[in-house]
């Protein structure tokens, strides 16, 4: 018995009908009333299984997803904003958020920021939630999600997952597993050895402590047959600024603040996770140029950020490889 899958683009349904014909060889054995019956039975099984495609409309806040029962959702698209706007969507924290279930309480599923990114994601069951961040900008094109049969499973990947993280001293810093596959796998985390984490969550929130430098985290997947070790970066905030880990993106990436902190000059023990440096109204002589000193924002050319002639972090080959 032979499978064929057909695409009806005027109703974006995806049909897959089983090829029967070898059986009408066998009309020529039946009697009238058993022919019939059988071609009653061929009529059934024409179609068994139906896959629809439906269009994602831009939306403000949030929105959720759902397909039939037994099915997980695929979703893809496009996401974008128009470059002609000013600001650095990772640095300014905008982002979609996306989640494992019907709520913000479902396991995240990862997170996404940047000029123009290109997504296909799957969840472990019926539902997805997705998230835009406030005053976000974002744009979809070409998005669409469809309801895919559990058995219908895509292989796992762990190809994105960065062997190198950094981490913020003295603060909660999350460390990213961005495991692929359909229905969305199960990842466990441990830390030197030992299992803290089994969920659908490519994130895992550790509070970093001097102890961390010599901690050993992995993610894992398919039984722990697929894992990838995770060397930490632990960075310090340089003093007196303030820092934060920015939410919104699966980098690591830091903002540090030293607006008012009359600082004599530029900060030299800056973290080389950090996207946003703030630094208007810092009394720095050593400036090229008179006045404040603007705001400095590192900047990943994926994501079109501006490059101050101030500051140069580690470049970006060295950051996400």
């Amino acid at each position: 018995m032979m499978k064929l899958k057909r695409y009806d683009t005027r109703k974006h349904v995806y049909q897959e009908h089983v090829d029967l014909s070898f059986c009408f060889g066998l009309n020529a054995l039946l009697s009238v009333s058993e022919q019939e019956q059988s071609n009653d039975i061929l009529r059934s099984a024409t179609i068994t299984e139906v896959y629809s495609r439906e269009d994602i409309q831009d939306f403000d806040t949030t929105q959720l997803l759902r397909v039939p029962k037994g099915h997980y959702v695929e979703i893809s698209f496009n996401l974008w904003i128009p470059y002609d706007l000013p600001g650095a969507p990772c640095a300014d924290e905008e982002y979609l958020e996306i989640r494992d279930g019907s709520d913000r309480f479902g396991n995240l599923l990862g997170v996404f920021c940047g000029r123009e990114i290109y997504v296909t994601l799957r969840s472990s069951g019926r539902n997805m939630w997705l998230r835009f961040s406030p005053h976000c900008r974002y744009l979809l094109s070409s998005a669409y999600f469809e309801g895919k049969a559990l058995k219908a499973t895509v292989a796992t990947y762990l190809g994105r997952v960065m062997k190198t993280q950094f981490v913020l001293l003295n603060h909660v810093s999350p460390l990213w597993c961005p495991a692929l596959g359909g229905p969305a796998p199960r990842i466990v985390w441990r830390r030197n050895g030992v299992v803290v984490q089994n969920s659908t969550s490519v994130r895992l929130q550790i509070n970093v402590t001097e102890e961390e430098r010599n901690t050993k985290y992995s993610c894992g997947v398919d039984d722990y047959l697929k894992r990838k070790i995770i060397s930490l970066v632990v960075e310090k905030c340089p003093q007196p600024c303030q820092c934060k880990v920015l939410e919104g993106n699966m980098r690591g990436l830091v903002s540090a603040n030293c607006e008012g902190k009359q600082l004599k000059s530029i900060p030299k023990k800056i973290s080389r996770a950090t996207a946003n440096l703030e630094l208007v109204g810092v009394d720095a002589p050593t400036a090229p140029s008179a006045g404040p000193v603007p705001t400095c924002q590192y900047i990943d050319p994926e994501d079109q950020v501006k490059r101050s002639f101030m500051f140069d972090p580690v470049p970006a080959n060295e950051l996400w490889r």
